[in-house]
């Protein structure tokens, strides 16, 4: 009956293990996902505000900064969101990690 308890306590210890490796690889393409939000943004940016000073009519600066504005507000709530799930990844495997840390140094 031990062993049994025993397998019971390994298998539950690697499906923790691959869940925290799975978590953990989702939270490092969210992490990626966050640099290529500022980099598009800089080059949306750039394209953007270009292409409304070259328009054949003048574009006010009001207008290019509302713009700007606008863009930058669409891709920070991006960032924000990707932040917000990075966060609550983290704390799902910090939860799992707690099941684990009354284990460490005892020995029975």
């Amino acid at each position: 009956m031990p062993d049994n308890i025993d397998n019971k306590a390994k298998c539950a210890d690697e499906i923790d293990r691959a869940a925290i490796d799975q978590i953990f690889e989702s939270t490092l393409q969210i992490s990626n996902q966050c640099f290529e939000y500022k980099k598009l943004c800089v080059t949306v940016l750039g394209v953007i505000v270009a292409a409304l000073l070259k328009i054949d009519t003048p574009t006010s600066f009001t207008t290019i900064a509302i713009v700007v504005m606008v863009i930058g507000i669409g891709f920070w709530l991006c960032d924000a969101i990707a932040y917000f799930y990075q966060k609550k990844n983290r704390s799902v495997m910090d939860k799992i990690t707690q099941k684990w840390t009354p284990l460490v140094g005892h020995t029975s």
